[in-house]
């Protein structure tokens, strides 16, 4: 698959400044200072909302995850990329994961504080992963 993943990051995996952002958060908007408290109240079950949005993303959507090299690799099982609780909040910034979605013409990334990313050029995809991301709890919003 020749896919350009220039298109969304330059050399340095910064975002492109032309791609669109939305948050994928367990909250309907930025908690703000007043209430960063909450994160320190996140429970596991809240945290497994997370990867169980990837497996209804998995199994609807053809998935690749981006290489630090800007090669990517077909995700045969979603398993290769859902982690543990005590994993996931050890994992150091540097190991998020970014996955392309071809079909959608998206990238999903993990970030810090209970958000995933998703960056895209075209609101479809956004209105094709919305249902998604409400069946599974989440909330999402522009950034």
């Amino acid at each position: 698959m020749n896919i350009d993943i220039g298109k969304f990051y330059n050399e340095y995996f910064e975002p492109n400044p032309n791609c669109k952002k939305e948050a994928i958060t367990l909250w309907s908007s930025w908690l703000g200072i007043e209430n960063a408290y909450k994160l320190d109240e996140v429970t596991i079950d809240e945290w497994d909302k997370f990867n169980q949005l990837l497996r209804l993303i998995f199994n609807k959507y053809e998935v690749y995850k981006i290489q630090n090299n800007f090669s990517i690799k077909l995700l045969k099982s979603v398993d290769l990329i859902i982690l543990t609780y005590e994993k996931a909040m050890n994992k150091p910034g540097g190991k998020f994961d970014r996955l392309l979605i071809p079909s959608l013409n998206c990238v999903i990334e993990e970030s810090w504080d209970y958000t995933y990313l998703i960056w895209y050029y075209d609101d479809y995809s956004v209105e094709e992963l919305s249902p998604l991301i409400k069946e599974t709890g989440l909330y999402h919003f522009k950034s």
